[in-house]
């Protein structure tokens, strides 16, 4: 139990320093879209490597598209705090209880999984709009009350 806690701990640090930490902000000086989008197919991309150990194709391809969703939302979260502490804990937290659950897992996942997509989705709508918001006002604020474009 504590090597699944250390490992788990570990690759939340390792991956959000990567994907929310480097690429995020190093392409956020470009653009707030291409830092999130980017970052967010990378992180997905990397969990193609599960297909390597015997994961099912479909299983797979289910876990790209959680990963793109749960990346985008995570990297949304950074855009519209910057703060990196809460995405580690959290992404901690989301793997050690994968793990936990894997363990119990005999019965197919699939209605849970598509909720679970389905409430990501929703989540990086909310997201995006918050963060919109946030910029408009900024903008407003600096500019004495007219956005500039």
């Amino acid at each position: 139990m504590t090597f699944f806690i250390f490992f788990t701990l570990l690759v939340a640090f390792v991956e959000e320093t990567i994907y929310r930490g480097l690429i995020f902000k190093t392409l956020l000086r470009k653009s707030a879209v291409a830092a999130v989008v980017t970052s967010s197919v990378l992180f997905s991309i990397t969990h193609i490597m599960n297909a390597l150990s015997g994961q099912s194709m479909a299983d797979t391809i289910l876990q790209l598209i959680y990963a793109l969703l749960l990346g985008a939302a995570l990297a949304l979260l950074m855009l519209k705090n910057g703060n990196i502490v809460p995405l580690i804990l959290f992404h901690f937290i989301h793997n050690l209880i994968q793990f936990l659950g894997d363990d119990q897992q005999e019965t197919g996942t699939l209605p849970y999984d598509l909720f679970i997509l389905i409430v990501l989705v929703i989540y990086c709508v909310w997201l995006t709009f918050c963060v919109r918001t946030k910029l408009s006002s900024s903008k407003r604020s600096l500019t004495g009350g007219s956005v500039v474009h």
